[in-house]
C-alpha cells in the first residue's frame, strides 16, 4: 500500500491506517527510537506513541511523505523521552551528538518560526552540497543519532575517518551558516 492510500485510511479514521503504517514503517520507526534511547522497552513505547500522535495529527495534516512525517514524530518523541529520562545526567551518543552541533547551530531558544525555517532551508542547501557519503555520515549522526562505530560499519569506513568527516563538516557548516547570515 502506498503512502497516499495509508494517509486516506487515517482521514477515514480506519484502524487499518495504524496497521498499514506499522507494516510499512514499523522497523524504521523502531530504528530511530532505539538509536536515540538505547532501550528496547522505551523504543517500543515511543513506537506506539508515534502511531497515536500520527493518528491524532492526520487529519488535519495531510503529509505527502509519510515516512518522513512519522520519522520526525518518532524522533521528537524519542528525544523528549530521552531528555526526561536522563535529565541531570549525561548519557552517551545523543548528548555527544547534540554537544558536537552546539558550536555551529544557534541555540533555537528565540522561538522565531521564520528564523527556524531560514535555518532549516540553509541546512538543506548545505546537505545538498555534500557528497552522498558525507551526507549519509551527517544524517546518520545528527538525525538518527547513530554512534561513530555504527556509522563506520554502515558506511564501510574507518572510525577515525568518520570522526574526521564529522569534524570537518561541522566546521564547514558553521562557516556556511555564517555566510548565510545565521548568527551562530
Amino acid at each position: 500500500m502506498d503512502d497516499k492510500q495509508i494517509v486516506e485510511l487515517f482521514w477515514e479514521r480506519s484502524e487499518d491506517a495504524i496497521a498499514e503504517t506499522d507494516r510499512k514503517y514499523g522497523r524504521y520507526i523502531l530504528f530511530i527510537a532505539q538509536n536515540v534511547l538505547s532501550d528496547d522497552e522505551d523504543a517500543r513505547e515511543v513506537q506506539n506513541d508515534t502511531y497515536l500522535r500520527t493518528w491524532d495529527s492526520i487529519p488535519p495534516e495531510r503529509p505527502t511523505a509519510l515516512r518522513a512525517y512519522v520519522g520526525a514524530i518518532c524522533r521528537n518523541l524519542a528525544l523528549s523521552r530521552y531528555r526526561r529520562k536522563y535529565a541531570e545526567k549525561r548519557q552517551g551518543c545523543v548528548d555527544t551528538a547534540i554537544d558536537e552541533l552546539a558550536d555551529c547551530l544557534p541555540d533555537g531558544n528565540d522561538g522565531d518560526r521564520v528564523a527556524s525555517e531560514r535555518i532549516g532551508d540553509a541546512l538543506n542547501r548545505f546537505l545538498e552540497g555534500l557528497e552522498p557519503n558525507e551526507r549519509k555520515v551527517i544524517v546518520l549522526r545528527y538525525w538518527y543519532m547513530c554512534s561513530i562505530d555504527r556509522i563506520a560499519e554502515e558506511c564501510s569506513m574507518n572510525k577515525n575517518t568518520v570522526a574526521t568527516v564529522l569534524f570537518r563538516k561541522r566546521r564547514e557548516l558553521k562557516a556556511f551558516l555564517e555566510k548565510e547570515g545565521v548568527n551562530v
